[in-house]
């Protein structure tokens, strides 16, 4: 004997949750764009999204990502010695300082930031941006010059 409708419930929850998971995935699209409805749905938009703290936030896909070359510009004078100097030494800051800011300001994948970081191991560049968050914590001197670094980087270049 089959469900009402003559529809398999298994299925009919499938494809409910493949629509609205495309209906999903159009809204993020639209965000960026056009907003159709009315000023009270359009409103509503604006408030800030809940959502999984691992995905980017809907600003941040607003804003560009830094690009590495910008990053190793910032750090080099924080550092003052040049990027080939120091990116070769394990456990100095400013290499980690770099990955750090490449994770975040950047969005670069671990894998990413150990090419451009001279062929650093997936998982060394994942300990060491880890290291260097709990670092951060712990510094408060190395924690305000990486928020100057941060705010040099967010700064908008005509």
């Amino acid at each position: 004997m089959e469900p009402s409708g003559g529809r398999d419930p298994v299925t009919a929850r499938g494809n409910e949750r493949k629509a609205i998971f495309r209906a999903e995935s159009d809204r993020r699209h639209f965000l960026l764009g056009l907003v159709l409805g009315t000023a009270a749905f359009a409103r509503n938009l604006r408030r800030p999204l809940v959502g999984n703290p691992r995905e980017p936030s809907q600003l941040e896909r607003l804003v560009p990502p830094v690009s590495w070359a910008r990053i190793i510009a910032v750090v080099e004078p924080a550092k003052q010695e040049r990027w080939g100097e120091f990116s070769g030494r394990h456990g100095d800051w400013g290499r980690d300082a770099a990955l750090w800011l490449g994770r975040g300001a950047g969005r670069l994948s671990l894998a990413q930031l150990g090419e451009l970081a001279g062929g650093m191991a997936y998982a060394a560049v994942g300990q060491a941006v880890s290291r260097f968050d709990k670092r951060l914590l712990k510094e408060p001197t190395l924690r305000r010059q990486m928020n100057h670094m941060k705010a040099q980087l967010s700064n908008v270049e005509s």
